[in-house]
């Protein structure tokens, strides 16, 4: 399942800086995603316009942190 492969993506050393937005109708995952790694858990339905936000946050928070460290 997807949280299965959040969480293996995220215990890999060279793959842990990839950001992941979990997206699902399904709202009790929220937790158990954002546990597992995710960056951001997406409750479908939602406008384009926040999709597209949320991908410019996470990146930005990305490039931040690789520039602060």
């Amino acid at each position: 399942n997807g949280i299965d492969i959040v969480s293996q993506l995220k215990k890999t050393l060279d793959r842990n800086h990839i950001p992941v937005i979990v997206i699902s109708s399904n709202s009790q995952f929220k937790d158990e995603a954002l546990n597992a790694g995710a960056d951001v858990f997406l409750s479908k339905p939602f406008e384009t316009e926040i999709f597209l936000d949320t991908i410019e946050k996470v990146l930005r928070k990305k490039i931040f942190s690789k520039i602060s460290s």
